[in-house]
């Protein structure tokens, strides 16, 4: 509860007055008493409206943020890269109950006697719709592994593409994607109210304070079922989820507090550290251990328990107060934090967690909370309402165009260094030697 607190603290201090009022008296009633949510089995109302365009038919999106895409033009974008990519390139269509979700496969052109890569990276993101840049920042991935853009960093694509192929999905939760570019930019969930990263088979539970916001059963979103199915078919050997909200670095388990040191977690943990350093100089480690509460029902442990994909990560690559989270923890391990290694839901580290929650790894009991207090606006002032979705889409997203560019530049390099350490030691194991990142 402490973080819903601490969230909704930054949210409506950047509120004007008038709407701070009304955002501090709905988050004190949210606290006092949590309403279910009765959205599991149709579409809720934001669904139905009709969208938020101007007269030439441009979505708020694009009138707001011209540089994000819309999943239009990122499609339109993918079709023009499979034409001119420097690497095999190909995409898939899967479908079911009306939700269509494409996923991009890129692998280098390989000679009759070469081997087949030795690492299978799967790259998803969207899966909260809200969270645009993880979308930018794999599209900017996908552009840099096509020779469309050069990246700097330690790694180059031809070395990656090498011992690496790619399937990447762009757009988890295509139609809640279509409510965020409307402008309903608190939107977290899928049209049904369920949260797609609460809705996978391992350790599932329903969120009783939340009527269930990890659906009714496991797989009962035809999102994560037609993903279910791609991975299945895929068998990754790295598998990577994209979100925002803050920046972190995870990996298994979320499911619980406790951590227990078992398949891979600490080549896993090497990895992170590696990236951290380089990358985001934020918290990393297991991600229900990191925060100190249990999430199930997560893609990342579904893959890792599972599928055994023996590289599971998430990456939350976003958060308005970066700088701020990145001095108190840097501050925290010279005062002795590295000693406590990847314990990071020691109470020493508690205040960083409470001050800076993840969206990730968010409680149940706070999924549906931005989305809520927009639309709990709606009858009461439109301006207000604008004003809380315009300070959700700064929580989970970069508004400028400079900042925007430095977190897609940024994480698409450090997609690539993942990529390249997990094939690294894939090939290491097999006793096949390969130079060191410089």
């Amino acid at each position: 509860m402490a973080a819903l607190a601490a969230m909704w603290a930054v949210v409506a201090a950047a509120a004007t007055p008038t709407t701070r009022a009304v955002l501090v008296g709905r988050q004190a009633g949210r606290i006092a008493q949590l309403r279910p949510v009765q959205a599991h089995h149709q579409l809720d109302e934001d669904s139905q409206r009709r969208p938020l365009m101007n007269a030439s038919g441009s979505t708020l999106l694009a009138q707001q943020f011209y540089y994000y895409h819309s999943y239009a033009q990122v499609k339109a974008k993918v079709r023009r890269l499979a034409k001119n990519c420097g690497q095999l390139m190909s995409v898939r269509r899967v479908e079911e109950s009306g939700v269509s979700i494409d996923v991009v496969r890129v692998r280098r052109r390989r000679g009759p006697e070469e081997f087949p890569a030795a690492s299978r990276v799967f790259l998803i993101s969207g899966e909260h719709a809200r969270e645009l840049i993880g979308s930018e920042s794999a599209l900017h991935f996908l552009r840099a592994l096509c020779g469309e853009v050069v990246l700097g960093g330690n790694s180059s694509v031809e070395r990656i593409m090498k011992d690496s192929e790619f399937a990447i999905v762009l757009n988890a939760n295509p139609r809640a994607r279509e409510l965020v570019e409307q402008g309903d930019y608190c939107r977290r969930l899928n049209a049904r109210g369920v949260d797609l990263n609460r809705n996978w088979d391992e350790w599932w539970s329903p969120s009783k304070s939340m009527g269930g916001s990890g659906g009714p059963r496991p797989f009962s979103e035809p999102e994560t079922r037609l993903i279910r199915q791609i991975v299945e078919e895929y068998q990754p050997t790295l598998f990577l989820s994209v979100h925002s909200g803050t920046r972190g670095l995870y990996m298994p388990w979320a499911y619980q507090v406790k951590q227990n040191l078992s398949q891979n977690q600490l080549a896993m943990l090497e990895v992170l550290r590696t990236v951290d350093a380089d990358h985001c100089r934020c918290p990393y480690g297991a991600a229900g251990h990191e925060v100190g509460y249990a999430c199930p029902g997560t893609s990342i442990d579904w893959a890792y328990g599972h599928l055994k994909t023996p590289y599971a990560f998430a990456f939350e690559i976003w958060g308005g107060n970066a700088s701020l989270l990145q001095q108190r923890w840097e501050a925290k391990l010279r005062e002795g934090g590295t000693t406590l290694g990847p314990h990071l839901s020691h109470p020493y580290f508690r205040s960083i967690f409470e001050q800076h929650p993840s969206d990730f790894v968010m409680q149940s009991e706070v999924n549906r909370h931005d989305h809520d207090a927009a639309a709990g606006l709606n009858q009461e002032n439109s301006t207000q309402q604008a004003e809380v979705r315009m300070l959700c889409f700064r929580t989970f997203n970069p508004a400028t165009r400079s900042a925007y560019m430095e977190v897609v530049e940024n994480w698409a390099e450090a997609f690539l260094d993942t990529s390249q350490l997990v094939a690294a030691d894939i090939l290491a194991r097999r006793g096949v030697s390969q130079p060191a990142l410089p």
